[in-house]
């Protein structure tokens, strides 16, 4: 195939994976991945396809992975879209043949097919208790159970145990949880008597991993270190601020709006890309400063309403990576090791509970209870956690800014 410039590259690869009818989930992930590969050939000027830069890549995916930022799975599926992007080079297609998913039996088969085409559950859903009763289903097969016709409680039973013997962490919880769902439907179906409810009236015992938050020292430290006199420091100083004071994922503070701060009444509100969930949160006055700050000075013309955008051409929205990436650049120049961006979050739930705040409040805060119980909080609270009704007097904010600060009033 003709030689291809980096950009015209991933977008070919791009539209490869809409064709292949990837779900919408999948093809985000796909495209992320790949703008932070052009985003790294553009940093370093090479518009063509670079194998030392793809090496790079794979290197800090690495290290990454090494520190603990990134699941397994997240590794993996990193390295897997840079080979993709490799093969795609080299032939101008992708391979995306599966290996072939062995059958249980023409009974068990016709049950996965109705599972899979379940219309009361997401696709997501539906292709994971699809897995999990494959599983089960080989299980019944291996003990005789050619068909569910003598499905009993101990059968069941049985097989919890196996499950908890070869299974470990929150594995066991999961995979009970998803074959209750399972069970329920091969009810509703005709196809057992019974819901074994009973069996799954408990939970699996499993130990959590205390995960890391951030003290507020290595936080101090990390925003001291910006420089808050350049655009790129004016992003990432409000950027990392924001997710401090208010636990915001990164995921939702890079696709944060303009139009989603309602200036008028000092408040964030958004639509969570994790859960789904709105969510409205006060913009403290310290927040709300540097976010301006930023978008009035900082902030490069585009035609993208996010509030961050990168600071180099093209302009575009940051992604997630980035942002996880210029938190852990200022990290590295306070002199700290690196960490995960979602340790903030981490850190704005366990001062609040340290502060004696009641945990159900804490988790409506952290975005998990709908709009209304947010707002409770935020009636409740807001006189010491704000003064930021934020006005332009004495500013001339650009068109997009002032449609975004118009379509709130």
């Amino acid at each position: 195939m003709d030689k291809l410039k980096i950009f015209q590259l991933v977008t070919k690869m791009h539209k490869a994976f809409i064709e292949q009818r990837y779900s919408a989930d999948s093809v985000r992930k796909i495209h992320r991945t790949l703008m932070e590969i052009h985003e790294l050939h553009i940093s370093h000027d090479c518009d063509f396809y670079s194998q030392p830069l793809i090496a790079e890549f794979v290197t800090d995916v690495n290290k990454r992975f090494d520190n603990g930022l990134i699941s397994k799975t997240h590794y993996r599926f990193l390295l897997k879209t840079a080979s993709y992007l490799e093969e795609y080079n080299e032939t101008g297609e992708i391979r995306f043949g599966r290996k072939a998913v062995k059958s249980v039996s023409k009974y068990y088969d016709g049950l996965l097919a109705e599972i899979r085409s379940c219309n009361d559950w997401t696709p997501k859903s539906q292709h994971h208790r699809r897995e999990i009763a494959r599983t089960f289903f080989s299980w019944l097969k291996s003990k005789g159970h050619d068909t569910l016709e003598k499905l009993d409680e101990t059968t069941v039973k049985e097989y919890l145990v196996d499950c908890a013997l070869r299974l470990s962490g929150s594995s066991i919880d999961t995979v009970s949880r998803a074959l209750k769902a399972i069970l329920v439907f091969l009810y509703d179906s005709g196809y057992i008597k019974n819901r074994f409810d009973k069996l799954f009236s408990f939970t699996f015992p499993y130990e959590r991993r205390v995960k890391f938050a951030v003290p507020q020292s290595e936080i101090a430290a990390t925003l001291n270190v910006i420089n808050r006199s350049t655009a790129t420091g004016k992003r990432d100083y409000a950027s990392i601020l924001l997710a401090v004071v208010t636990g915001l994922r990164a995921g939702d503070v890079a696709l944060l709006k303009l139009k989603d701060i309602d200036w008028a009444n000092g408040e964030v509100k958004i639509l969570q890309s994790k859960t789904g969930k709105s969510l409205a949160l006060p913009l403290t006055f310290d927040v709300g400063l540097a976010v301006r700050d930023y978008i009035l000075n900082g902030r490069p013309q585009s035609e993208y309403d996010n509030v961050f955008l990168s600071a180099k051409a093209p302009i575009r929205a940051m992604t997630t990576s980035s942002l996880r990436g210029q938190y852990n650049v200022h990290r590295a120049t306070a002199g700290l090791s690196s960490s995960p961006f979602h340790a903030l979050r981490r850190a704005v739930g366990t001062n609040m509970v340290t502060s004696d705040i009641p945990v159900t409040t804490v988790a409506q805060v952290l975005g998990h209870s709908d709009i209304d119980s947010t707002k409770k909080y935020i009636a409740l609270n807001t006189k010491h956690l704000k003064d930021c009704s934020l006005d332009f007097v004495g500013i001339e904010p650009n068109s997009t800014i002032k449609k975004a600060v118009q379509s709130n009033d």
